[in-house]
C-alpha cells in the first residue's frame, strides 16, 4: 500500500510541471546507459508506470516540418496525424533527407521512382516538399546540406517531426544527428515530436486517427516500390492497433500514433547518447561513422 501511494505521489509530482515527464525520462536514459541498453530499457516498458500519453494538441500545429530519412517514413510514422492536419488546413512541409537510392547497378531509376511517389504523397496532403538529396548509400553530408536544413529549421515551425532517436536503422540516427547540428543556432523555441517507425519509443503524446485509417493507408500505398519489399501498410496498421491500448477502453476498433514530444534542449540531449559509443550507435557502418565524425567536428 505504501509503495502504491509513493508511485501515485511520484506521478503527480512529475506532472506538476510541463517539463516533469521528459526531464525524468531524459535523465534516466543518461544514467550511464549506452544506446543499446537505452533501446532495451525503452522496449521493456520501464517508463510505463510514470508516463501516461496525453492527446496531441493539433490546434497548436498550424505549421509543421516533417523530417523523413527516406521516402515513406513520414507516411508510416505520422500519416494519420498529417491527414488530420491537412484537413485542418495546416501548412505542412516534407523534407526528404536522402535520395533513397539502393545499392545496385542502376540506382537512378529507384531515385526517380521514390521522388515521384513522394510527390504524390505531398499532393494528397497539399504539402510542400523539399529534397536534400543526400546519397543514401555513401551518406556524404556536405556543408550545403547542413546549411540548407538549418535555414529550413529557422522558419518558425510550431512543431518539428523526426524519427525516434533510438529508432534502430543507423541512417535514421544519423539524420537525427544532422538535425541536431542544424538546429544549434535556432533563434526561437519549438517542440520536437519523435515519431515511430521500427522501434518502440517513450510515448508521452498520442493521436487517435481511427476515422482516418483509410487516408493513412492511401499515403503508404503511394510507395508501391517499397511495398514490393515489405508490407508496410500491414505493419503500420498492426502497430497502430497496438498503440490504441493507450486510448480509453472501447469495444470498437481503434488506431493511434504515438510520439515522444520534447523541447529542443531535451531532443539534443537524447541525440547526444550517440556520442557515448558511436560505433555501437551507427552499427559500425563506416560511411555513417564518417558522416557522424564530420558533423561532430564541423567539417561539412
Amino acid at each position: 500500500m505504501l509503495n502504491t501511494l509513493k508511485q501515485i505521489v511520484r506521478k503527480k509530482l512529475l506532472y506538476a510541471k510541463p517539463s516533469g515527464p521528459y526531464n525524468f525520462l531524459v535523465g534516466k536514459l543518461h544514467m550511464g546507459m549506452d544506446v543499446d541498453l537505452a533501446e532495451e530499457v525503452v522496449s521493456s516498458g520501464y517508463f510505463s508506470e510514470v508516463l501516461e500519453p496525453q492527446p496531441i494538441d493539433v490546434e497548436k500545429l498550424k505549421k509543421v516540418l516533417i523530417i523523413a530519412p527516406h521516402q515513406d517514413d513520414e507516411a508510416i510514422g505520422c500519416g494519420g496525424l498529417l491527414s488530420e492536419l491537412s484537413l485542418r488546413g495546416a501548412e505542412i512541409t516534407l523534407v526528404f533527407v536522402t535520395d533513397g537510392r539502393p545499392i545496385g547497378v542502376s540506382p537512378q531509376d529507384e531515385i526517380n521512382t521514390r521522388s515521384v511517389e513522394s510527390h504524390m504523397v505531398a499532393k494528397a496532403l497539399n504539402a510542400n516538399i523539399i529534397e536534400l538529396g543526400i546519397n543514401n548509400v555513401s551518406l556524404e553530408i556536405e556543408a550545403a546540406h547542413v546549411k540548407k536544413l538549418a535555414d529550413i529549421c529557422e522558419n518558425q515551425w510550431s512543431g518539428i517531426f523526426t524519427p525516434w532517436v533510438l529508432d534502430r536503422p543507423y541512417k535514421h540516427r544519423i539524420v537525427n544527428y544532422l538535425l541536431s547540428v542544424a538546429m544549434k543556432k535556432m533563434a526561437y523555441s519549438t517542440q520536437v515530436f519523435c515519431y515511430q517507425i521500427h522501434s518502440p519509443l517513450i510515448p508521452n503524446t498520442i493521436f487517435d486517427y481511427t476515422g482516418l485509417l483509410e487516408k493513412k493507408q492511401e499515403l503508404i500505398n503511394f510507395y508501391e516500390s517499397q511495398l514490393k519489399w515489405q508490407s508496410y501498410h500491414h505493419l503500420s496498421q498492426g502497430l497502430d492497433a497496438w498503440n490504441s491500448r493507450f486510448l480509453p477502453p472501447s469495444e470498437t476498433t481503434s488506431y493511434a500514433e504515438c510520439y515522444t514530444q520534447l523541447p529542443l534542449s531535451a531532443f539534443r540531449k537524447l541525440v547526444a547518447l550517440y556520442d557515448k559509443n558511436p560505433k555501437q550507435a551507427f552499427h559500425n557502418n563506416e560511411d555513417c561513422l564518417k558522416a557522424y565524425s564530420n558533423l561532430k567536428n564541423g567539417k561539412p
